[in-house]
């Protein structure tokens, strides 16, 4: 965790560099997808205790849906690197590292989670539906990823205009060319996202093993 707060702290200082070098304010929107990206981390660890000092059933599923809908916005991140074009007598590499930055921080926080969650899950009913969870939560997430980046919908607008965001689904299914793109994003996405997280699971399961 305190390695995530370091790179996320110089990330967000490389803004303010930026932003001191175009004269103007510029790529504030990374810092806010950062503190997106750090919900559902608090939202899995608020699950956690909630399970752990006896609250009831649906104070923990509260705290489980609120992780479940804004856990996209870590991944999310990713998709950032599409602003490399936006420069303004600034390196690219510069603006390259910058955003990796956040990258790495959003989805470190998201794997983070994630394995609170998983853990959550499998204590209950066994580590085969733990990752199961994993491989649905993912999925889903790079869809999320799609429905943020493209089609520009927020995880709040589940519970402020769901009407509009389920319509615009419906409606994009309509047409092969939105399919493509978006079944390419989530399918692309999803694989990345499990290869990255089990080898992040395995990593920190090495640590835990050497430390013993």
């Amino acid at each position: 965790m305190r390695g995530v707060a370091v790179v996320s702290a110089a990330s967000v200082g490389l803004v303010v560099v930026r932003s001191i070098i175009v004269g103007h304010p510029s790529f504030l929107f990374l810092c806010w997808n950062l503190f997106l990206a750090v919900l559902p981390l608090l939202f899995a660890r608020v699950a956690v205790r909630s399970v752990a000092s006896g609250k009831g059933r649906w104070w923990v599923m509260l705290w489980s849906l609120l992780w479940l809908l804004f856990f996209p916005n870590a991944p999310y991140i990713i998709t950032d690197f599409v602003h490399l074009g936006s420069r303004n007598a600034i390196s690219l590499w510069f603006d390259a590292v910058m955003i990796g930055g956040f990258a790495w921080a959003g989805l470190i926080l998201g794997f983070q989670s994630l394995a609170l969650m998983q853990w959550l899950i499998s204590k209950k009913y066994g580590g085969r539906i733990g990752w199961s969870l994993v491989v649905g939560v993912i999925v889903a997430a790079s869809y999320g990823t799609y429905l943020g980046r493209f089609q520009r919908w927020n995880s709040w607008d589940l519970a402020v205009q769901p009407v509009a965001l389920l319509a615009d689904i419906f409606s994009s299914i309509a047409h092969p060319a939105t399919i493509a793109q978006g079944l390419a994003l989530t399918v692309g996405m999803a694989v990345f996202l499990l290869l990255a997280y089990g080898c992040w699971v395995v990593m920190a399961r090495d640590r835990g093993a050497g430390g013993k």
